[in-house]
């Protein structure tokens, strides 16, 4: 995923639970400087993060294997 890309994703969730970076700061316990370097697209977030950012959303990461053909 692109910057870009999560970005957008970023900013549809947050309308979505109707956040602001402040309320999303508080909820997940990430900076209001890092949640700002994801909605502008100047960087994504390493793995824990994102874990963290999923929780915040009620939503969880899934790996699922690729079919090997």
């Amino acid at each position: 995923m692109t910057e870009e890309e999560f970005s957008d994703w970023l900013i549809d969730e947050m309308d979505r639970c109707n956040l602001t970076i402040r309320k999303l700061s508080e909820i997940s316990g990430l900076s209001k400087m890092a949640l700002t370097y994801y909605i502008t697209g100047r960087s994504v977030p390493r793995m824990d993060s994102l874990n963290i950012l999923l929780k915040a959303f009620g939503k969880k990461m899934v790996f699922v294997e690729e079919d090997k053909k």
